[in-house]
């Protein structure tokens, strides 16, 4: 009961922080023992709740926001079962992955992802954010000249979304168009960008990683935080 009501407080943790991957990434994860003990929680066992599609979304943005890209990557199988939901949920996934050399497993999330997205614009063709996102699947699943009307489209609906410069950016950095990746990021911090945690460990910005340019952007020396 005590391991349980910690688990609890964990989980209370991160959904409060939600909405800040820097007060996230600071959360202490429960240990390994304990997570072998008293994980998943209980809300991840019935997989369809919200509750579910809420706790994959924010657990997975803090793991790879806090490099735990194998605690990220154990998401990924019941995150497969709950995306049809919410397509948001397998992008710190895919991206930990990536970073881990599990390539097949990336694509994978990545097919996953791009069903979803293509339905969610038959649907509501006015939405930006899964436009820009296909386009990310685009790029990284070998179609670059879709991935970049996706882009253009993207952008021009929402020319100072920070989020969809910061998409576009990763867009250009999958299809190593390194001019039109630079030019979308530094939109993408003037409109306001500020999450240089998430910008430094992502696998599609890393064409810019190495760039002086970059790296004042997001404030690192030498390439480290």
């Amino acid at each position: 009961m005590r391991e349980q009501t910690a688990t609890r407080r964990f989980i209370g943790k991160i959904m409060r922080a939600r909405n800040s991957l820097r007060d996230v990434s600071t959360i202490e994860f429960p240990d390994k023992s304990h997570r072998e003990r008293c994980w998943p929680p209980p809300c991840l066992a019935s997989r369809r709740s919200p509750a579910a599609t809420d706790l994959h979304d924010v657990l997975g943005r803090s793991y790879f926001a806090s490099r735990r890209y194998e605690d990220a990557v154990q998401l990924a199988e019941s995150a497969l079962e709950i995306v049809s939901s919410d397509y948001n949920a397998l992008i710190p996934l895919i991206n930990s992955f990536e970073l881990l050399g599990r390539m097949a497993d990336a694509e994978r999330l990545r097919r996953r992802e791009k069903e979803v997205l293509e339905l969610q614009l038959r649907q509501f063709p006015d939405d930006v954010r899964a436009r820009i996102l296909l386009a990310a699947d685009l790029a990284n699943l070998g179609q670059p000249e879709e991935a970049v009307l996706h882009v253009r489209i993207a952008v021009a609906m929402r020319p100072t979304d920070s989020n969809v410069l910061y998409n576009a950016a990763c867009t250009y950095g999958s299809l190593a168009m390194k001019a039109d990746a630079m030019e979308m990021f530094q939109r993408c911090i003037k409109s306001g960008y500020s999450n240089s945690a998430w910008a430094i460990n992502d696998p599609d910005l890393k064409i810019l990683h190495d760039d002086p340019e970059f790296r004042k952007l997001v404030g690192t020396k030498d390439g480290t935080s």
